[in-house]
């Protein structure tokens, strides 16, 4: 809460007046209730507000990285970190295929744009292809949505979105060229459809979108032609169901969102209600990510990094169920969690009080969770995290801009729970300035595969501001995400109740419905654990039963006993007595 970290004390000097007047215009603070000292975690910033406050900070001439934000985060200790002069001037805008070579830019003569594909985009191609008839990184998101319907409006809106994010007349081509290359176009066929099921009885109407939902699954996506992506409006008798299936590929889910929110805002906006439309101008290219990777890439000291803080660390191994229960089908296993009201509170005030951010909370319990089942206090696993690119505007460009940076944590070296919080939270504050090293790269130089399990907080404030509106609400909402993870937790804060939902997802052919029941159990109760015992020592052993002495009894009134110490004993009476046979060998 403002003014929690420091009693809203004011600023002192000019920077800190300057940096505390952005920060609450950012993070929608009253102005006078954000003291200097109050912790930027604490009222509620997160990597996505980072780059907004840097690139407003920068206008008015003040210099500072997004990880000296997050190593000082409060205005008074970013503001002596910072340095001040005149007004930066925003780097040139990437003109189109800047990142093309010659050669390629004479064969690419008609297209709007080209720039090489990261790392991960042929990852998650690579994946698709090797899977094709499965549903990996095909993304499904259903929208519930009760609002006024106007099907020219709506296209309208569409129209316009499509103009404005580049990504959405975007393709690829893997092989004609030098290099892969993501291609735009300067426009495209398709891309929206409307079905009309109002009249319907509703339990067809809801059949009619959930065949559709399964159907686009498994889309068998020709990733030479655009679009990548549908968006279908089922217009129902009491609800629009909005889907948008779409490739991994293009799209991450933080950009999913700040395209909902255009869509909506536009649409809204052209209705009549009491919403301005979307500002028009040009976005920064997604080209900007490229770069910033290949100078990761680049980078020795980034290398040597990864290559240090990665030595010897062991894989996490967790035991399968699946060889010892009946088979099942072959589709990821989901779990669905709604962490109750008062735990979330619990947290959000464990977190607050600390000065660390709710989701360094989560992903330690994911990291404790991951101990208890591998039998590891040596834990590595992947942090989802965006490498967007550090220019103004690069909030609202629409792309995949993801990378899963590793993690590597002693669980067992800290005093307490809290502890354990905090390490995971200076790991990730160490490893800042080297996240957009592509995963690939890390496990190319380590030779081998160094994470299988991954954890992805999701906090999409895009939407909050159009689902606050008065002409639209959002009922509900799902997804069907597949990954080639083993163990995948993904935690959602809702943008307007800020309730927390958990949804783990778990590679069928390691686990069992059984486990994954037992895993999200785990967790829960180790959450719990944390913000309720923060001075406790971080022993799982608590999940164990206490052990007690059955009190049954045979017909004679005999106590029962343990099938283990029924043999010890028996053994010990007759220890040389042959117990196995096999052809002419014997074993006591």
């Amino acid at each position: 809460a403002p003014g929690a970290g420091g009693g809203a004390e004011p600023p002192r000097n000019a920077t800190e007046e300057t940096l505390a007047g952005i920060w609450a215009r950012v993070l929608e603070i009253e102005p006078g209730r954000l003291g200097v000292h109050d912790d930027y975690y604490a009222l509620g910033g997160d990597s996505i507000t980072v780059l907004r406050i840097h690139a407003q900070a920068e206008k008015a001439g003040i210099r500072f990285s997004p990880t000296d934000l997050m190593n000082h985060p409060t205005v008074a200790r970013l503001a002596a970190r910072a340095t001040t002069g005149a007004p930066v001037r925003a780097p040139a805008e990437l003109a189109p295929f800047a990142l093309v070579s010659q050669v390629d830019r004479a064969r690419l003569e008609g297209r709007a744009d080209a720039h090489p594909v990261t790392r991960l985009q042929l990852g998650l191609l690579y994946h698709s292809r090797a899977e094709e008839h499965s549903a990996v990184y095909r993304d499904v998101f259903q929208y519930s949505l009760v609002l006024d319907w106007d099907e020219e409006l709506f296209r309208e809106a569409f129209g316009r979105l499509v103009e404005r994010h580049p990504v959405l007349r975007s393709s690829f081509d893997l092989g004609s060229f030098s290099e892969p290359l993501q291609i735009v176009d300067h426009t495209v066929d398709g891309g929206l459809e409307v079905l009309d099921l109002r009249g319907r009885a509703e339990a067809e109407a809801l059949a009619e979108v959930a065949a559709h939902v399964e159907e686009r699954r498994f889309h068998p996506y020709e990733f030479e032609r655009a679009p990548l992506y549908l968006f279908r409006a089922h217009v129902l008798d009491g609800t629009v169901e909005l889907v948008l299936s779409f490739h991994h590929a293009i799209l991450d889910g933080g950009s999913v969102a700040t395209l909902l929110r255009e869509l909506l805002q536009d649409y809204l906006h052209r209705l009549g209600h009491p919403i301005g439309p979307v500002p028009d101008g040009p976005l920064p290219s997604g080209a900007h990510h490229v770069l910033a990777e290949r100078r990761a890439l680049e980078s020795a000291d980034t290398r040597r990094f990864w290559r240090d803080r990665l030595a010897g660390a062991p894989l996490p191994q967790m035991e399968a169920f699946r060889p010892h229960e009946a088979p099942r089908g072959t589709g990821q296993i989901t779990r669905l969690v709604d962490l109750p009201e008062e735990l979330t509170r619990t947290m959000r005030e464990f977190a607050a009080e600390r000065g660390l951010p709710a989701k360094s909370v989560l992903f330690a319990a994911h990291c404790l969770t991951l101990r208890l089942y591998s039998g590891s206090a040596d834990v590595t696993t992947g942090l989802v995290t965006h490498g967007r690119p550090e220019v103004e505007g690069a909030d609202r460009t629409a792309g995949l801009f993801l990378n899963t940076m590793p993690v590597r944590i002693d669980t067992g070296a800290a005093a307490d729970w809290a502890g354990v919080v905090r390490a995971v939270f200076e790991e990730e504050r160490l490893s800042h300035e080297h996240r957009r090293y592509p995963l690939s790269a890390v496990q190319e130089d380590h030779g081998t595969t160094v994470l299988e399990t991954a954890f992805n907080y999701i906090h999409f404030r895009q939407l909050a501001a159009v689902l606050e509106l008065p002409g639209v609400r959002m009922p509900a909402f799902r997804t069907w995400e597949e990954t080639n993870f083993q163990v995948l937790v993904n935690a959602m804060t809702d943008p307007v109740e800020h309730t927390v939902r958990l949804r783990m997802d778990f590679h069928c052919q390691t686990f069992t419905p059984a486990q994954a029941e037992l895993y999200a159990d785990a967790f829960t109760a180790v959450l719990d654990r944390i913000v309720r015992h923060p001075h406790e020592a971080p022993d799982p052993g608590f999940l164990v039963p206490a052990r007690t002495e059955s009190a049954g009894t045979d017909d004679a009134g005999t106590p029962f006993r343990d099938v283990a110490r029924t043999v010890a004993e028996r053994t010990a009476l007759t220890p040389d007595a042959v117990a196995v046979a096999f052809g002419s060998r014997r074993w006591t």
